[in-house]
């Protein structure tokens, strides 16, 4: 199974959930692509980074652009 998905977190407000919940999303998926925009906060980026092979850095331009940017970073 594969998840696809998009993180835009400039305050750290994810951070504890993304702690928590990486082993669990490892676990469960067999492939996990991320786009992360640039506005993201660095440590958030970095865990993302450290914890996930598939995460692509993106511009921030609004939900839309971010979601074709994860499609097209899978394909």
């Amino acid at each position: 199974m594969i998840l696809i998905t998009t993180v835009h977190d400039p305050y750290m407000k994810l951070i504890n959930d993304i702690r928590r919940y990486t082993p669990l999303l490892n676990e469960i998926f067999d492939e996990i692509y991320i786009c992360i925009s640039d506005e993201t906060n660095a440590r958030v980026t970095d865990i993302y980074t450290n914890n996930y092979s598939n995460v692509k850095v993106i511009r921030k331009k609004g939900a839309a652009d971010a979601r074709r940017n994860v499609l097209k970073f899978m394909f």
